[in-house]
Parts: C-alpha cells; structure tokens; sequence
C-alpha cells in the first residue's frame, strides 16, 4: 500500500486514502457502517505510471455515498458510510513511516463540504488559485459603493 493521506493512528473514526496493493484508490473509514474500505475502479498501472493523473474522492457521510474521480469525470459511486470520520494528526505520502508513497503528488486539498462534478472539473482546469479566488465584482459594497458615485 502506499498512502495519499492516512490518519496516524488507526482506531475507530480514523481515516485511511491511499492505493492498495490492487493499484485502486482505497478509502478507509475504521469502523465504518458500510465497512472499513471502498475502493475505485480506476487502476493506477501500466500507462499510467508515468503520467499525472487527478485523483478526487468525494465522501458524503449524510447521503452514505462516496465518489471516486479521475482527471475530472466519475469513475465510480458507491453506497458507503455514515461514519463522518477522524481528522487527527495524519501524514501525507506516509502512514507512520510506513506505506511511503512512490511517486510525485501536487496540491493535496481537503475540502469540508462535498464537491461536485463541476466544481471538481474547475479545480482540475483551473487550479485553486483562479478556483477559489475572490471577486469583489458585483458584491454589495462595491455596487453600493459605484450606486453612491
């Protein structure tokens, strides 16, 4: 296995995302309702090895589904959850000096709410920055401000 994030510990709550030996993306969730793991279709092997590929999991605790992308379609939505899981201290690309990640990983990012497809397709074409930058156009102070000109 190697890691893309992985709580330190692994007790009930904890969360485990990383490839499993199987070369799918795992989710992990210990003590989860729908059970400990779910995984992707998408396989990390043969041509892709050498490419860079874009990787979303999406996890709904409330809705107990959990969708797994690759460079901005879905490949996957399974029936899964209900445990919200843990964020305690983790590591990224290592699970206890353990499980190292091979490879290169670029802009790892955990949102606390669950995107969709096409805020998922932004992130990806556009990068975060342009993504999640704020306009000031058209908010109220500025129209307030331009209507009092």
């Amino acid at each position: 296995m190697a890691c893309f994030f992985n709580v330190n510990g692994w007790k009930a709550g904890d969360i485990h995302y990383q490839m499993h030996p199987n070369n799918k993306v795992e989710f992990s969730i210990h003590s989860n309702p729908g059970g400990n793991d779910t995984f992707a279709n998408f396989m990390l092997a043969g041509d892709q090895m050498d490419k860079w590929v874009h990787i979303t999991t999406a996890y709904s605790s409330k809705e107990k589904k959990i969708r797994f992308y690759v460079n901005g379609e879905l490949d996957i939505e399974n029936d899964w959850g209900g445990n919200p899981g843990v964020l305690d201290p983790a590591r990224i690309g290592d699970w206890n000096q353990s499980r190292q990640w091979e490879g290169l990983i670029d802009e790892f990012i955990i949102f606390n709410t669950v995107l969709d497809e096409g805020d998922i397709q932004a992130v990806m074409d556009d990068g975060l920055e342009t993504t999640l930058a704020v306009d000031a156009k058209e908010k109220l102070a500025v129209t307030w401000g331009s209507l009092k000109k």
